[in-house]
């Protein structure tokens, strides 16, 4: 495996081996604000060398706990569409520079709980349990992408957005017209702004077997409508919002 590693850096291959052995890595103890400017090796891991250790046999095979990695800075577009992975994967509180996509792919389980990321890109995507995007997970929003895409996914277990911020700039926040969640969607404390005439938060056509939570949760558009849920379908209970305007 030596030859296979050796056009990764020192904080790249401890990665590698913290997947294999089934491990956590923690690159630093800065906040995403602060991994953004940081050109510290030891604090970067590139977007190329996460997918290689999710759908390559380029290095040893990932423990079934999956890639577990904090504080880390993100580098490159995260390609990951179309790709069926084996395990899952935890970016926490990391910084990604560019923007996430997992259109069509299928993953064990998803969580970016506290990390920046400009754009999730998910349309289609499949998960066998949770996606987690709560405690402090940021988007910034791109162009005729929104905040978080995932039209057309099925989640097994729950989609938790608890406490995370969603900017959509000039496209909806949260796009999730005929989502499926096995479980329930969590949007208690959430914050969700757009400039956008198709809405901050989009749920037309979706199905939530759970319940839907929207305790204290913000929606903000001053160019139309905050929520849009034609169609769509909730199981369980529905907590209401705190403030659409």
């Amino acid at each position: 495996m030596g030859e296979r590693l050796g056009n990764l850096s020192s904080r790249e291959r401890e990665l590698v081996e913290a997947v294999a052995a089934g491990g956590v890595l923690r690159c630093a103890q800065l906040s995403p604000a602060q991994l953004a400017s940081t050109g510290n090796p030891a604090h970067i891991i590139r977007a190329q060398v996460l997918r290689d250790l999710l759908v390559s046999q380029r290095y040893a095979p990932p423990d079934p706990r999956g890639i577990c990695l904090r504080g880390a800075r993100i580098t490159g577009i995260l390609e990951l569409s179309e790709v069926q992975a084996a395990v899952g994967m935890e970016l926490r509180d990391c910084w990604v520079d560019e923007q996430m996509r997992l259109r069509d792919a299928s993953v064990p389980w998803l969580s970016l709980s506290g990390s920046r990321v400009p754009a999730l890109v998910c349309d289609g995507l499949r998960v066998d349990g949770s996606l987690i995007l709560r405690e402090g997970f940021r988007t910034t929003g791109g162009r005729r992408l929104g905040g978080v895409r995932v039209p057309g996914a099925r989640i097994g277990g729950r989609l938790d957005l608890s406490n995370a911020q969603l900017t959509g700039q000039d496209w909806p926040a949260l796009i999730a017209d005929g989502l499926q969640i096995g479980g329930d969607l969590i949007l208690s404390s959430f914050h969700a702004t757009a400039h956008s005439r198709l809405g901050t938060v989009r749920l037309a056509g979706a199905h939530i077997y759970g319940q839907l939570d929207l305790s204290s949760g913000i929606l903000i558009n001053q160019d139309g409508a905050a929520l849009i849920a034609d169609g769509l379908q909730v199981d369980g209970d529905l907590i209401p919002a705190g403030l659409l305007y």
